[in-house]
């Protein structure tokens, strides 16, 4: 194929013949593959936005595969072995397509395919967060729409319900207003900005691209640290205090690079001066000073204000090559005076990684630690801890805790691929990448904090801890193959590290603020033998349990108190021999309770980690925070707990007497059948089979009182019920309690007279 036809040779390209002139399959600048059908020499196959078909050889072409806008196609499989039997051409009926989005295979020759939402495949640019809580991640992606997700599901899992398209240009920044995240500022077609509002999804352009004004297709957007000041780069710095509509340009042009003029030759000197075509790619706004701004330009150059944009000085690193573009400038968020710049080299495949302390004054190379062998895409600079910094290359992510000094991998469970930007949201760092999606690294505390030296066990102080659920969908649960992301883990994440591997149990405890035990682990948990259950065993999580690795160890407390002992009901009221989940509470493959209900959530507050190890005790502080969505005062959580606490200790109480009489019980029958089978006195074995449905009544009883069983039945559904709130308990709820309670107490009257009277010790 060649930009002014498609052609085509019988002879092994001794001599060629124009096809067509179609100008949709002829002359993109990355499209335009060819595949023959192995099955036909006169169907073709031409990839591009869409992906067309001839059957006659050339000649002429039908879009057969695509949508508007384009999906791109970029490569097609034809299995030679999937002859049509029907079709009178016999084309292949079995074809693997690749697109931007992903892969989709068809068996029917394109009449159907499957879904490419099934993989994670996102081709993202650049990434951003809100300031939400939850938050939501935003990012563009190559082809298949922009995303903002949560970065946690009210369900268990991050599925489609959880996310929306913001409706950014596909190499789009984008820039949620930081007060209002519901006005969401991001890159439009042409090199425009705009301004989406998420709840009526209306577009408002803000800048437009015109003969004054050069913009790349994705013109970096920022805001001020105060979140009233909104920032856009073109080829100078425009501000705007009213969200877009009005802007103050605060910058000449700030992309010509002043040696640019010292290349002409004789010959283009005589000619009109050439516009030019530089734009700023990336601008940061100093957190600590507002009035010091980074610029990055296409041309290569690094330019700083540091008063607002009244005086600009060009800072370009020196080492650089002649031609090269910056990737990135981060602004540290420590130090107003500190900047980290990426420049990527033209046709060059290493990285160029520079910091400065001192406005841009010097500049120090902080690359030499990197793969040398690929090019940097961005720094990122720790929120809490200086000198602590991410990075991301075009295979891995990376970490330095001596600004920049010395890198390592961090990239853990990462795929390979390239990763493209970095955002960091309080504890969180959250990746894009160019292929493989987007990640959050859960949890950046034990980075920020540096162990002892020589220390054989460090448990780090943890992150404050926010009491809120981590699955509330009571629908049926979704199938586990549809496509999902992770929630973060539940509860507290803690943080610990072994010197070497202990051979012996550790053992961690949580405390309350008056030193009571709330929960406890263990290296080597018990491993009770589980009753079947009426689910898939992939369903279920594992027990909780204490790693002892060499080295980093992460375990989570889900909150939650010991689970209460709960006897086995179905739905319908009967006990059973099995486990039946009748409620998807916290249904998620790999993470569904064996116990339900589970123990109660611990109240906001102050608590305490104990860390055993080789009989040593380790202990930190940790702070359960409210969930700041809720509105629910400290009275009410407290109530609400004390009630469920009510609960479970009553669960177990019956539990516990149950077993009693149902071991009583089983005894009694034992003792009848060798009556009968001895053919003891009538009168014994009346008696005997009295007691026998006496014990039956205490322990099974459905008439009032209920028997021990049916109390804790409904005290566990109850449980279930208050489980999912925050709130003090109903005068309703408040009387159930109160009656199985009572209910409980005059069973456990009856079984003490019982046992005292008629059961022989």
């Amino acid at each position: 194929m060649i930009e002014q036809g498609f052609f085509r040779s019988d002879d092994g390209g001794q001599t060629w013949q124009a096809a067509t002139k179609d100008p949709r399959v002829v002359g993109s600048f990355y499209f335009s593959r060819i595949f023959v059908d192995p099955n036909n020499a006169d169907v073709l196959y031409v990839a591009e936005t869409s992906m067309y078909r001839s059957a006659d050889g050339g000649h002429t072409f039908e879009a057969w595969a695509g949508a508007p806008s384009g999906d791109d196609y970029h490569v097609l499989w034809l299995d030679p072995k999937s002859a049509s039997r029907s079709l009178p051409d016999h084309r292949s009926t079995r074809m693997i397509v690749g697109v931007d989005q992903g892969a989709a295979v068809t068996m029917d020759a394109g009449e159907t395919w499957s879904s490419w939402y099934n993989q994670p495949t996102g081709q993202f640019y650049h990434v951003s967060t809100d300031n939400q809580f939850p938050y939501y991640v935003y990012a563009a992606q190559q082809d298949s729409g922009s995303v903002a997700v949560l970065s946690r599901s009210n369900n268990g899992q991050i599925t489609y319900r959880d996310w929306f398209s913001p409706s950014a240009m596909e190499f789009s920044f984008i820039a949620p207003d930081p007060r209002n995240a519901n006005m969401i500022y991001e890159d439009g077609w042409y090199g425009s900005v705009q301004r989406v509002d998420r709840i009526t999804g209306t577009e408002t352009p803000l800048f437009v691209r015109g003969p004054n004004w050069r913009s790349t297709n994705m013109p970096p957007i920022t805001w001020s640290a105060d979140g009233k000041t909104l920032y856009i780069g073109a080829q100078k710095v425009l501000k705007s205090a009213d969200g877009g509509m009005n802007w103050q340009a605060i910058s000449d042009d700030l992309t010509i690079r002043p040696d640019t003029r010292r290349t002409e030759t004789r010959q283009e000197a005589q000619q009109p001066p050439r516009p030019p075509t530089g734009t700023i790619v990336d601008l940061a706004v100093s957190r600590v000073q507002g009035n010091v701004i980074w610029v990055g330009t296409s041309t290569g150059l690094v330019q700083v204000t540091r008063d607002g944009g009244k005086h600009w000085a060009n800072v370009l690193p020196p080492g650089l090559p002649q031609r090269s573009a910056v990737s990135s400038v981060e602004a540290s968020p420590l130090d107003a005076a500190t900047a980290y710049v990426v420049e990527t080299g033209f046709g060059e495949n290493q990285p160029y990684c520079f910091r400065t302390h001192d406005f841009g004054q010097s500049w120090q190379p902080i690359a030499s630690t990197l793969p040398q062998d690929e090019i940097a895409r961005v720094i990122r600079a720790d929120t809490e801890r200086k000198g602590l910094l991410y990075a991301g290359s075009e295979s891995s992510t990376w970490v330095s805790f001596d600004d920049g000094d010395h890198w390592q991998s961090l990239q853990l469970n990462l795929p390979t691929t390239s990763m493209r930007d970095l955002a960091i949201h309080e504890n969180d760092l959250v990746l894009a990448t160019f292929g493989r999606g987007l990640w959050v690294l859960d949890d950046l505390t034990p980075l920020r904090e540096t162990a002892a030296p020589g220390e054989a066990a460090h448990l780090f102080h943890p992150a404050a801890a926010v009491r809120m659920r981590w699955d509330t969908y009571e629908d049926t649960p979704l199938p586990p193959d549809t496509p999902a992301g992770e929630n973060p883990p539940e509860g507290a994440t803690i943080d610990y590290t072994l010197a070497a591997a202990p051979a012996g149990e550790i053992t961690m405890k949580i405390r309350d603020s008056q030193g009571a035990v709330v929960r406890q682990f263990s290296s080597q948990p018990p491993q009770p033998a589980f009753p079947p259950a009426n689910a898939p065993e992939y369903w279920f999580g594992p027990p909780p349990a204490l790693t002892k690795h060499a080295g980093h160890n992460r375990f989570h407390w889900d909150l939650r108190y010991e689970h209460p002992r709960a006897l086995q009901y179905s739905y319908y009221g009967n006990m059973t021999d099995y486990i039946e989940y009748t409620l998807a509470d916290h249904a998620i493959p790999g993470h569904t309770p064996r116990y339900q209900p589970q123990g109660v959530m611990a109240p906001p507050g102050q608590y305490s980690v104990e860390l055993g190890v080789n009989g040593q005790t380790l202990r930190q502080p940790l702070t359960l925070k409210p969930d700041p969505r809720s509105s629910v005062p400290p009275a009410s959580i407290a109530a609400a707990v004390a009630a469920q606490r009510q609960v479970e200790m009553l669960m177990g109480a019956s539990a516990e007497l149950f077993e009693q009489a149902h071991a009583t019980s089983q005894a009694v029958a034992d003792r009848k059948a060798m009556l009968a089978t001895a053919h003891g006195p009538a009168d014994s074995l009346k008696a005997i089979s009295d007691l026998g449905d006496r014990i039956g009544e205490i322990a099974n009883g459905s008439r009032s009182p209920l028997g021990f069983g049916p109390v804790n039945r409904e005290l566990a559904r109850l449980d279930s019920a208050l489980d999912l709130s925050d709130s003090a308990p109903a005068a309703m709820v408040r009387e159930a309690i109160s009656q199985l309670c009572h209910d409980l107490s005059a069973d456990q009257q009856a079984w003490r007279d019982l046992n005292s009277t008629t059961i022989p010790q």
